[in-house]
């Protein structure tokens, strides 16, 4: 008797789809590096490929964390399950965003949170709207849903920037097709550009008029608006019932490993809807307890922008000089580069045989073919080694 797998018939569709990215849940990461550093008698690699905030967290947690009583606490802990209604978290991330406690849902990173929306919003038959490139996880989770995309492909000669055009596009895209989600992150992934409020206003307000929700992914939204002074998406949650802003403890915060992704949305139905797939316990005490302790240090967003505008000045008062490398302006604290002559797969490879590792976007939809490998900005000695490299990678090349 042959064994046939019940799977079901979404779960078989998911399977099939395959979206390219930098990262892949299987590649073993730290075996990679292990390998680099053997094959090219390296005593480090320097991981330029992760968009975080090289610098660390803040310092407010190193004082915590060298408590003569948090070994205490951790045990007690330890037996416990961790409180699953996150109220000082959520209490103070209301003070800071003005909004209701009632706006927030929390989930283990945003990837678990993208994950929660798509299966609120998308099935076979919906259709969902992505400028491309964009952030891969938005195309990957929503493909596994059954859901159909419909592309906006950025302008290559506008360097895949957003115009005006753009947004006359989505707005026709969105009247015309009216689909179940339009997916944005601002600050683009990977491009780095700052997108205007008034642009995502009006795409807000066209999908609202037709029942489409829109999410805005700002992991990144730290870097262009520090201090919280309303800038963001977030500001626009208590009058659009039909946008989900979404922020992370991940990148400017510098805590990747504690896995605490929010969504702010001003319609209780969306926020009951994606609490509905959210795990009871979706992670640890520990986690829970230094996210309340980050979120109370109003300066380390401020001090981390700051050392990251210096740096990228520097970092890119550099590449100016080397007429082989292009790269395209970012808000963030990182940044797309290629060689003029030199493909991306190779580039990555040069790079990587001197210790410095990269995110090679040559696979990324609407990227395909462009060359380019993104790259964080990393303290100011890191960031000499990478221009060193890349000058030995140049000269060879002449």
């Amino acid at each position: 008797m042959s064994w046939q797998i019940p799977l079901n018939s979404l779960t078989r569709h998911a399977v099939t789809q395959n979206v390219e990215d930098y990262l892949s849940k299987d590649t073993d990461e730290y075996a990679l590096i292990d390998e680099l550093k053997a094959r090219h008698r390296l005593s480090r690699i320097y991981r330029f490929d992760i968009g975080k905030n090289t610098d660390g967290y803040s310092d407010l947690i190193e004082g915590v964390l060298e408590m003569a009583d948090l070994a205490g606490l951790c045990r007690e802990n330890l037996v416990e399950y961790p409180d699953n209604h996150y109220q000082k978290l959520v209490k103070r991330m209301a003070a800071i965003f003005k909004l209701a406690p009632s706006c927030f849902s929390i989930s283990a990173g945003l990837e678990c949170m993208i994950d929660h929306i798509c299966r609120s919003f998308l099935h076979p038959g919906a259709h969902f709207l992505l400028p491309i490139p964009n952030f891969s996880v938005f195309e990957s989770f929503s493909l596994r849903s059954g859901a159909s995309p419909l592309y906006l492909q950025l302008d290559k000669n506008q360097n895949f920037q957003w115009t005006e055009k753009t947004v006359e596009k989505m707005l026709d895209l969105i009247k015309e097709k009216q689909p179940a989600l339009v997916w944005i992150s601002n600050p683009v992934n990977p491009t780095g550009q700052s997108i205007p409020i008034s642009w995502i206003q009006a795409v807000t307000e066209r999908a609202l008029a037709v029942n489409t929700a829109v999410v805005v992914d700002e992991a990144y939204g730290e870097y262009i608006d520090p201090d919280y002074d309303r800038k963001g998406a977030f500001s626009l949650v208590p009058s659009h019932p039909n946008l989900m802003v979404l922020r992370t403890f991940s990148k400017i915060h510098a805590l990747p490993g504690i896995r605490v992704g929010y969504m702010m949305c001003g319609d209780p139905e969306i926020i009951n809807a994606v609490k509905i797939y959210r795990p009871m316990f979706p992670f640890s005490w520990f986690s829970l307890f230094v996210a309340q302790t980050a979120v109370v240090d109003d300066e380390q967003p401020i001090k981390a922008r700051q050392k990251t505008l210096k740096r990228k000045r520097e970092l890119f008062s550099r590449l100016d000089t080397m007429a082989d490398y292009q790269y395209l302006p970012t808000t963030t604290n990182t940044f797309m580069l290629r060689h003029r002559s030199i493909p991306a797969d190779l580039l990555w490879q040069k790079l990587a045989a001197r210790g410095m590792l990269t995110a090679n976007l040559n696979g990324i939809n609407g990227l395909q073919g462009e060359e380019f490998l993104r790259i964080t900005i990393r303290a100011r000695a890191d960031n000499a080694r990478l221009i060193n490299a890349l000058e030995n990678v140049e000269n060879k090349v002449c």
